[in-house]
């Protein structure tokens, strides 16, 4: 937060957030991500960019199996955190350029109304999506009030090795094996 904070006195600029994006934490690979995703989305049908992303998702994928705190660490807002942005923006965007409808619709849902009752990985895409559907990975996104999750990854030095708070929070609330609706919703349809 206060990196944004800084950001914005130093440019004055109009600050626009990415709300669900679940990418890696400094993901090497992310631009190309975008890049790729922009263009591909243009060129091909929506079966063959879910075929084609499940290579680019795969490396973050293996990551966060090996690492489950990563999906605490995402650039990711909950919708019920926006208002908190309120200071540093009003413009935040969407992470749905090549999801269902489904999705899509959820997504714009939860942000519109600042409130997700469910699984918080509903509502991200990236590998934490992608991990999710394959894992069944489930995180209660309203179990997050409890824990001044807010207060405390805005504050953070991201100093892990001295903090571990993702890593406890993923141990105490992360469920595997929990397939919701959304998750059956959001399976894309390979029929040609």
């Amino acid at each position: 937060m206060a990196l944004l904070r800084d950001i914005k006195d130093a440019t004055n600029a109009t600050l626009r957030l990415l709300v669900n994006e679940g990418c890696l934490f400094k993901c090497p690979y992310r631009q190309f991500h975008f890049n790729a995703k922009s263009h591909v989305s243009k060129e091909v049908t929506k079966a063959e960019i879910d075929v084609s992303f499940a290579d680019f998702f795969g490396a973050g994928v293996e990551v966060i199996r090996e690492d489950p705190s990563q999906l605490m660490k995402s650039g990711w807002i909950r919708p019920e955190d926006l208002r908190k942005y309120g200071e540093l923006s009003t413009h935040f965007k969407l992470a749905c350029r090549s999801q269902l409808k489904s999705f899509v619709i959820r997504v714009v849902k939860a942000y519109m109304e600042e409130s997700w009752d469910g699984d918080l990985f509903d509502l991200v895409s990236g590998c934490c999506k992608r991990f999710s559907m394959n894992e069944g990975a489930y995180l209660d996104n309203k179990a997050l009030d409890g824990c001044k999750f807010f207060e405390t990854v805005t504050a953070c030095g991201h100093d892990c090795l001295r903090c571990n708070y993702c890593g406890e929070l993923v141990a105490e609330m992360l469920q595997l094996g929990v397939y919701t609706p959304g998750k059956g919703q959001d399976i894309p349809s390979f029929s040609h």
